[in-house]
């Protein structure tokens, strides 16, 4: 009876265990040429932030850690979008982790369509980081950000 009990417990503990291992882990989608109006389409009627970043560009690691750090973004959605390739993937999941936003959607380039997917994004942007786009709750891009 004992060991029918602990077997269970043990069996409670792993799923747990499994269950905080999992969310600590961010997931990443690979972001495509047609990512971008699936994104817009699947947000239709709210408010979000489409930030482009990258784990070798300082002042994206500056602003993440502040998005995850400040509390007056808790409510907020931000879709996030690694433009590191796949070389890159556990420096940008230690990131994720580390600025404190498992909790949004991620996004890694798929690599060998860097150019593809610029164009498909914005066709007056060269792929340079950060890059925040703004929409309204009607879908309307409304303004841009990017460091210059």
């Amino acid at each position: 009876m004992l060991l029918k009990l602990f077997k269970h417990l043990l069996v409670i503990l792993m799923f747990i265990t499994a269950s905080v291992v999992q969310a600590e882990s961010p997931q990443l989608k690979v972001f495509t040429p047609e990512s971008y109006n699936r994104i817009l389409n699947k947000n239709d009627g709210n408010e979000f932030t489409l930030v482009f970043w990258s784990v070798i560009c300082s002042p994206c690691l500056k602003e993440l850690k502040h998005v995850g750090e400040n509390k007056m973004y808790l409510h907020s959605k931000f879709i996030f979008v690694s433009i590191d390739g796949s070389d890159l993937l556990k420096d940008v999941k230690d990131f994720i982790k580390q600025a404190g936003l498992q909790t949004q959607q991620h996004w890694i380039f798929n690599e060998q369509q860097r150019d593809e997917i610029v164009q498909a994004v914005d066709e007056n942007w060269y792929g340079e980081v950060p890059r925040n786009y703004f929409f309204d709750d009607e879908g309307n891009r409304m303004r841009v950000r990017s460091i210059k």
